[in-house]
This record gives C-alpha cells, sequence and structure tokens, in this order.
C-alpha cells in the first residue's frame, strides 16, 4: 500500500494573473491566456505579470520569485499561516528548467562586462530550488527541502 499525499492548499501564479482563483476563471471561461508577446517578436506566449518582491526574494532569479509565491498562497490556502517555527515538515520544489533564463541573462551581462563575473551572489540567485529553500527558511520547517527538475512533469513527481 503505498503512502496517502493530502493536498490541503494550493498556489497558482500564471498568465491567468495570480492566485488559484485567476487561473480557474480562466479555465471556467473556455479562454486563453496566450497572446502574441512582442518580446518573442509577437510569438503567441503566456507570460505572468511581476509578482511583489519582499526582501526575502528581491535577489532571487525569477522562477524563484514565482515558485515562492505561489508556495505562500498554498501555505496560507492550506491554513498554516503561523503555524509556528521549528515544525517537522518537508518541501519539495518542481521545476523544468528553474533559473535557466536568468542565467543565460546574467551570462550574457558578464561577457559584457568583466566586473559582473565574479559576484558572490550568482551563485545563490541561480541555485536550484532558493524559491524553496527560502520559503522553508521563513516558514521555520525542520525537514528535507528538496528541489526535482523532471521536465513538464516536475510537480507530478514532487508530488
Amino acid at each position: 500500500m503505498s503512502p496517502e499525499v493530502w493536498i490541503t492548499g494550493y498556489g497558482a501564479i500564471t498568465a491567468a494573473g495570480h492566485g488559484a482563483a485567476a487561473l480557474a476563471r480562466l479555465l471556467e471561461s473556455e479562454q486563453s491566456a496566450v497572446a502574441p508577446n512582442a518580446a518573442l517578436d509577437n510569438r503567441a506566449a503566456g507570460v505572468c505579470g511581476e509578482i511583489p518582491r519582499t526582501r526575502f526574494t528581491r535577489r532571487m532569479d525569477r522562477s524563484g520569485q514565482l515558485f515562492h509565491a505561489a508556495c505562500t498562497e498554498a501555505w496560507q490556502a492550506a491554513g498554516l499561516s503561523g503555524w509556528g517555527a521549528g515544525v517537522r515538515a518537508g518541501l519539495v520544489e518542481g521545476s523544468s528548467l528553474g533559473p535557466m533564463c536568468g542565467v543565460l541573462e546574467d551570462h550574457a551581462r558578464a561577457l559584457d562586462d568583466p566586473r559582473e563575473r565574479n559576484r558572490p551572489s550568482r551563485l545563490t540567485r541561480f541555485m536550484t530550488g532558493v524559491g524553496g529553500a527560502v520559503f522553508a527558511q521563513e516558514a521555520g520547517l525542520r525537514g528535507p527541502v528538496l528541489h526535482l527538475s523532471a521536465g513538464s512533469v516536475s510537480a507530478t513527481c514532487a508530488i
């Protein structure tokens, strides 16, 4: 018999908007969040808007910020806010490419400006799983924090 998994809260930061409710509304309307994107030579793409940065997330890559925001929503939806520090609970983050876009942008800057090459923040800024690690630290979790990268099935593998 396999162990049970209970999903008690969920969060979503998508092209439909911020929050699981925005995604549900889009799905119920049978509309699409995909539209021509000027940054991609007007190719169709779904892009989520900017998310608010906190003192914990301001130096993170966008993928970490997105995970942190969705994780925060899920935590609150599950009624776990104020759960208290020191709780033995784990966190598993799933992402197909993680901070790849930020790494490529940072690499291009480093090629143009040699002073950008040896910044110590480069290591933690682009670390896979940084969103989960920072959230776990913020929430006071005292258990394993893992990052899985398995392409389009990463979230399923995390569950």
